[in-house]
C-alpha cells in the first residue's frame, strides 16, 4: 500500500497520455451498394453467383501516411473465373457521387464519368494478376477530369459502365503494393496522403471486368485522421485522471510528513 495513490497516479497519467495520442481506428465498410441495373433481367446484387461476390472493405490510414485498403471478396480465390480480368482501386471524392442515391441499383457509370480522381493501378497487366501471382507493385495514376481515361466493365448485358482499370492517365511519384490472399485482394498506397488537394473524405470503388459485383464505399473524413492528429477524451474522463493524479501526490506528501 505504501505506493498505492503513486502508483494510480502515474498509472492514470500514463492512460492519459496514451489515449491523447490514439489515432482513429480503421473503418469496415459493408458492401451496400448495387453496382448499377442490368439492361436485362433481375435487379440483383451479385451476378454469377458467389464467386464473384463482396463482403466489405477495410480502409485504414496507417502511422506513415499510407492507405491501406482491404477488400474482402470470393474473387480473390477465383481470379480469372469466366474470362475475367482483377480490377483496379479507383479514388475519387464524395461530393461527385452525390447524385447516386439508396444502394445505387440505380446508377451507371456512363453517366458519372468524372467521379474519379486516381486509380491505383497494377504495375503488370490486370490480366497478368492470378491466384499463382500473390503479390507486386502498383502506381498511382491522376485520371483526367472527364473521364476518358477510365476503362469500362466488357460485358454488353450486365452493368458495362462500370470503372474496372485505366486507358490513360498520368502517373505520380506515388506507390506501393498489392497482394491476393485467401478470400482477400489489399492494395497500400504509400505516401497517399502527402498528395496535396486531396478531399476530406474518401471514395473508393473496386470491381472485376465483368462488374458482376461492385463496391463503392465512402469513408468518413473523421476516419481519416493523421497520425498527429489527436483524439480527444470526454471532458468527464480527463477531469477523473486529473483528480487520480492529484490524489497520488496527495498521498506521497502525506506518508512523506508522518
Amino acid at each position: 500500500m505504501k505506493n498505492h495513490f503513486l502508483n494510480t497516479a502515474i498509472c492514470a497519467v500514463a492512460i492519459a497520455g496514451l489515449a491523447g495520442a490514439a489515432q482513429a481506428a480503421s473503418v469496415t465498410i459493408d458492401d451496400t451498394y448495387w453496382g448499377g441495373v442490368p439492361s436485362t433481367g433481375a435487379n440483383e446484387d451479385v451476378i454469377g453467383g458467389t464467386r464473384f461476390a463482396v463482403s466489405n472493405m477495410t480502409v485504414e490510414r496507417t502511422i506513415g501516411d499510407d492507405l491501406n485498403v482491404v477488400i474482402n471478396t470470393n474473387y480473390a480465390n477465383n481470379i480469372g473465373a469466366g474470362q475475367t480480368e482483377i480490377g483496379s482501386l479507383f479514388i475519387g471524392d464524395p461530393a461527385k457521387l452525390a447524385n447516386i442515391a439508396g444502394n445505387g441499383s440505380t446508377d451507371t457509370f456512363d453517366a458519372d464519368r468524372d467521379r474519379f480522381s486516381y486509380v491505383f493501378d497494377f504495375d503488370v497487366s490486370n490480366s497478368a494478376v492470378t491466384n499463382q501471382t500473390p503479390g507486386g507493385t502498383a502506381s498511382l495514376y491522376k485520371l483526367s477530369e472527364d473521364g476518358s481515361d477510365v476503362r469500362q466493365s466488357f460485358g454488353t448485358i450486365f452493368r458495362r459502365f462500370q470503372a474496372v482499370d485505366r486507358t490513360g492517365g498520368a502517373k505520380t511519384e506515388i506507390v506501393g503494393t498489392w497482394a491476393i490472399g485467401a478470400g482477400s485482394i489489399t492494395f497500400n498506397i504509400a505516401d497517399f496522403f502527402t498528395l496535396a488537394g486531396l478531399p476530406t473524405g474518401l471514395t473508393l470503388a473496386w470491381t472485376m471486368s465483368c462488374a458482376n459485383d461492385v463496391i463503392l464505399a465512402n469513408v468518413p473524413a473523421d476516419r481519416l485522421q493523421g497520425p498527429g492528429d489527436e483524439v480527444p477524451l470526454p471532458g468527464a474522463v480527463v477531469l477523473l485522471l486529473s483528480g487520480l493524479a492529484g490524489m497520488g501526490v496527495l498521498g506521497r506528501k502525506r506518508k512523506s510528513s508522518l
